[in-house]
């Protein structure tokens, strides 16, 4: 079994002063306490407030202090965590971008050995050995390349960027 500690109260010293203040001022009210008795309690009220303000302003200016200096560094990481993000962002393109390129060129490598196994025979049959027809055909499909890297490079970011909003709901929760 756990000990409690005992709460600390800072202002402990502050309640009894105000807990004597309110009693003098029942018994000045009853009239029980002579002038003099309540000009020095007045008088010891008075400095208790005194250095209580000063402590109080003491320690509001050290907070003030330390929440700038707080606010700053909080600044400071939001855009450290900012470049940081925009870091990943462009290495994960620059992945995808790889990926996509590799992908692309195993395509074309197959569609090169399509072309040249299959394909082309066939062109031949029905076109005869023209040349210039051949080498149309394989420009078209070295043209249609870049256009499907850009889609495959697309639809692997897109899948990235829901598979990360997926992962920040989950932290989210």
């Amino acid at each position: 079994m756990r000990k409690r500690k005992k709460k600390i109260d800072v202002f402990e010293k502050e309640k009894e002063i105000l807990e004597q203040t309110k009693e003098i001022a029942i018994s000045a009210e009853k009239g029980n306490i002579e002038k003099p008795e309540l000009t020095k309690h007045y008088s010891t009220l008075k400095e208790d407030f005194s250095r209580l303000l000063e402590e109080t302003s003491l320690i509001t200016s050290v907070s003030d202090r330390l929440q700038n200096k707080l606010n700053r560094a909080n600044e400071k990481i939001t855009n450290q965590n900012v470049q940081l993000q925009e870091t990943i962002d462009m290495l994960t393109k620059a992945r995808i971008g790889r990926k996509a390129t590799t992908l692309v060129l195993i395509l074309a490598i197959i569609l090169f050995i399509l072309s040249e196994a299959i394909i082309e025979p066939q062109i031949d049959g029905y076109v005869g050995n023209n040349f210039w027809f051949g080498l149309g055909f394989k420009g078209i499909i070295a043209l249609m390349l870049k256009p499907i890297e850009s889609l495959i490079e697309r639809m692997m970011i897109n899948r990235t960027v829901k598979q990360r909003e997926r992962e920040l709901k989950k932290l989210e929760e």
